[in-house]
């Protein structure tokens, strides 16, 4: 079952540097980072159909997606540990403990997989994951000239404190666009503006991460802040005008809510919608049970359990 709110209520767990192989904190991120990506369907079956290997992360993260949700025996804590040899999961907490911030889990988590000598899992995580970017910083005042800076990013990052405002709009709307730093120019005290440009082919699934910058709103507490951030959740995003750059010819214009993760009291949680029963599953590092239908059930219960948004994930409307 779903556990109670009052077993949720203990203060949101510190997130930096404990990330050791016994860490409940390292096993708990894993194990619902793996079962996200099991949700992710063109992932999953991409990553089924690798051709038998001795490679060590690609056999490893093989056996656990064939073992996730199906008729298991174990909890995912578990099939995680028995996949993953611990030289890997020594090598996860190595990437895991140079980041700063809980929103570049899933970045650092997909970097790990990247680093496989199997050709056929890095390019599955290229393909569904990751999405090549130009960002132009601009100003109002018209005397800003900077070349636009490229890279390559599995997330795209939206700050919760802004959702948590009441002008703060919906999430799709600061997708586009974001405040930068302070215009450098003479005599100019604007803030700049950060305008991300998408280079086509976008990935098969978009992934917002939320960037907790600020505690909650004092007033405000962390499941009200969750429900808040929760009602400004585009249930579909129009992919246009989400992002610069456009669309090929026959590409999908419209991408639909596909998951969340979030930090809770003790660890992590996901809510992914099950495709085939329209339903909205729950699931953390330990079990799963379904939520019930409509997005509003999810909301009352990441409230109910004080969860931080931390991940959602979309996927074009008529993706297989």
């Amino acid at each position: 079952n779903v556990p109670s709110p009052t077993a949720m209520a203990a203060p949101i767990v510190g997130l930096g540097g404990n990330w050791g192989l016994e860490s409940p904190l390292l096993a708990s991120f894993l194990a619902v980072f793996f079962q996200a990506l099991w949700c992710v369907r063109p992932f999953r079956r991409a990553v089924l159909a690798l051709p038998p290997s001795n490679e060590k992360i690609a056999s490893s993260v093989k056996l656990l997606m064939s073992s996730l949700f199906g008729q298991r025996t174990a909890s995912p804590k578990s099939l995680l540990r028995a996949a993953f040899p611990p030289s890997l999961l020594d090598k996860a907490r190595g990437f895991l403990d140079v980041v700063d911030d809980p929103s570049e889990y899933f970045e650092a988590a997909l970097s790990v997989l990247s680093e496989s000598g199997d050709a056929g899992l890095v390019d599955a995580v290229t393909r569904h994951f990751r999405a090549r970017v130009s960002e132009v910083c601009e100003c109002a005042c018209g005397q800003l000239l900077l070349e636009p800076m490229g890279y390559h990013q599995c997330s795209f990052f939206v700050c919760g404190s802004v959702l948590l405002q009441a002008e703060g709009g919906s999430l799709a709307g600061h997708l586009r666009t974001a405040l930068g730093p302070s215009c450098p120019m003479p005599n100019c005290s604007l803030q700049t503006l950060l305008r991300r440009y998408v280079v086509q082919p976008l990935p098969s699934v978009i992934t917002v991460a939320i960037v907790w910058d600020v505690e909650p709103l004092a007033e405000a507490t962390a499941g009200e802040a969750a429900r808040t951030i929760l009602s400004r959740v585009d249930l579909s995003i129009e992919v246009p005008c989400a992002f610069e750059g456009g669309l090929p010819e026959g590409a999908h214009s419209r991408a639909l809510l596909l998951g969340l993760v979030c930090r809770a009291s003790e660890g992590w949680c996901g809510f992914f919608l099950d495709d085939e029963k329209r339903a909205w599953q729950w699931f953390d590092q330990l079990s799963s049970a379904p939520v019930g239908e409509g997005w509003s059930v999810v909301v009352e219960r990441c409230e109910s359990l004080g969860c931080k948004p931390a991940y959602l994930f979309y996927a074009p409307a008529k993706a297989d």
